[in-house]
Formats: C-alpha cells, sequence, structure tokens
C-alpha cells in the first residue's frame, strides 16, 4: 500500500496510509531513509503489532516518488551571513520559506557570489517543498 513519510531520522520514520501511521525502519526498506524528506511518497508491506503506540509496522518498504514541489519567487526578509542562512517571503503568501546556502545553484560556500550578495528586499526564486519544521528552499537563484 502507498504510505506517505511525514517524520524521520537517519535510521527510521513515520509514514500516513489509509490504515493509518506506519512505522518504517531502515532494515525494512530498499532506500536509504536519511535521503528522503516528508512527503515522500513510499510503497509499504505491514503488519499488525501490539506493542508501542503504531498498530502497523512495515516489513518492506520501497521508495516510489518525490512528489512535485511547486516553484516560487518572492522577496529575501532576512540574511544571516555566518550562519548561510537566509528567509524569503514568496509572493502572495505569508509563510517564511528557509534558505540555506547549500541550495543556491551557484553553491561555493557562504562566499558564493549569489549569497553573499544576498540582501534583505531582493527577489529570489526556488523550489518549495514543506518539511517539518515548515518550508524549505531548493535550488535557489537571485534574479
Amino acid at each position: 500500500m502507498k504510505a506517505t513519510i511525514e517524520t524521520l531520522t537517519k535510521t527510521y520514520a513515520h509514514a500516513r496510509t489509509e490504515r493509518g501511521r506506519v512505522f518504517v525502519h531502515q532494515n525494512e526498506s530498499d532506500f536509504e531513509i536519511a535521503d528522503c524528506q516528508p512527503g515522500d511518497i513510499i510503497d509499504v508491506d505491514v503488519e499488525e503489532q501490539t506493542k508501542g503506540s503504531l498498530r502497523l509496522r512495515a516489513v518492506w518498504a520501497t521508495w516510489v516518488e518525490r512528489p512535485a514541489a511547486d516553484v516560487v519567487e518572492g522577496a529575501v526578509l532576512n540574511v544571516v551571513p555566518h550562519r548561510g542562512m537566509a528567509f524569503m517571503i514568496p509572493d502572495g503568501a505569508s509563510a517564511k520559506v528557509f534558505l540555506h546556502v547549500t541550495h543556491f545553484l551557484d553553491y561555493g560556500g557562504v562566499d558564493s557570489p549569489s549569497f553573499s550578495s544576498l540582501v534583505p528586499g531582493q527577489r529570489v526564486r526556488c523550489v518549495r517543498r514543506a518539511s517539518e519544521r515548515g518550508d524549505r528552499g531548493y535550488q535557489i537563484e537571485v534574479l
């Protein structure tokens, strides 16, 4: 059955199926859980379990796909250069999107031309994906 990853660590994930939440351990999967992101779709074979808070445990899981994310444009809200991060507000939205220097298209560390010249109010475009800690930007380019 199909499941959507909700939360994860380096070795296990919790995913949502039509039957409820399921626990997926690294040993019962053919993919690296650490490489997944919340929202990824996996295919799981499950069994009922009697211990723990989750009724279902994956006996085998296969990675299926990463759903398409949306491309957004907006203005940089603030920049924290020594930490290599910034936040943007997409046009027509109120939720911030986290931007990290490693996800700029011309990544070369905090000295990357696009990140080192980033200032509040500057326009950027990125692929936005939801994560456990809020929206994150990937493939970031300065406009």
